[in-house]
């Protein structure tokens, strides 16, 4: 996980993108009005992008340096 959050904060700071997500398989209407990470499900009911096995919530805490 920690390697995943260095990659993610190096690419957000590279391509001045703000260090913050919504969530995975959360569609939401204007998504593309975001200004952060999204990811496929937040597009389309139809997609799921990650194994369960992913704790996608510690990701998102650490990433916007929110206690876990």
């Amino acid at each position: 996980m920690e390697s995943l959050i260095e990659l993610t904060l190096y690419l957000c700071e590279m391509f001045s993108i703000p260090p913050t997500c919504i969530g995975h398989n959360v569609k939401l209407d204007g998504i593309e009005k975001f200004e952060g990470i999204i990811t496929r499900s937040n597009f389309t009911t139809d997609s799921t992008d990650l194994s369960p096995a992913f704790n996608f919530e510690q990701f998102k805490k650490i990433l916007e340096n929110e206690p876990i």
